[in-house]
């Protein structure tokens, strides 16, 4: 269907988001669904978040899935 962008007052602060219309078939009527685009400050949208962040840590579990088997032996073998 169609897009529009609204702008929500939330407690004195300007939002805007992006409406999305689309036809739901179950029950047979026309549904919408938000997406946040950012603040308006100024009269001027900003963005708010990035679109994908920096990872804060990228962990690696590969190393312990030797160390892993022992174990998983033990519980079976003690039960």
């Amino acid at each position: 269907m169609r897009t529009v962008v609204r702008t929500k007052t939330i407690n004195g602060t300007d939002y805007l988001y992006e409406i999305t219309y689309y036809y739901d078939k179950v029950s047979k009527r026309t549904r919408q669904h938000s997406r946040y685009l950012g603040k308006v400050v100024d009269g001027h949208p900003v963005r708010v978040r990035d679109v994908a962040g920096i990872p804060k840590a990228a962990l690696s579990y590969g190393e312990f899935c030797p160390a892993s088997l022992p174990v998983k032996l033990m519980i079976l073998s003690s039960g």
